[in-house]
């Protein structure tokens, strides 16, 4: 199941359309949620990162939150559209994968 910022919830019934097993799909939900909420990381240092210029409304701050969104902006924008490199068959997401968005942060 896809969840904002291209963030995955794993779907029994899809991965059983694929030909997965049941020995295939995760069984402890309280580690399928630490992943998911692993998957947030990059987005939550971002948004924290924003909220500090808010507050603080620093030079620090500031050449912070430049860099997260130029670096967002040209990876989404700009690379993404160049290499279009799609994701994995198996996927849940549908946008192309390389060059990955978390990875840049």
């Amino acid at each position: 199941i896809k969840l904002p910022f291209d963030v995955t919830w794993p779907d029994a019934a899809r991965a059983r359309s694929f030909g997965l097993s049941d020995e295939d799909l995760p069984k402890n939900a309280l580690w399928i949620l630490v992943n998911v909420v692993y998957g947030y990381v990059p987005t939550i240092f971002m948004l924290v990162q924003l909220l500090r210029l808010m507050v603080v409304r620093g030079s620090r701050e500031l050449c912070i939150a430049t860099i997260l969104i130029c670096t967002f902006i040209f990876n989404e924008l700009i690379l993404k559209q160049i290499f279009r490199e799609p994701r994995p068959e198996y996927s849940c997401c549908t946008s192309c994968g390389m060059p990955s968005s978390h990875s840049a942060f």
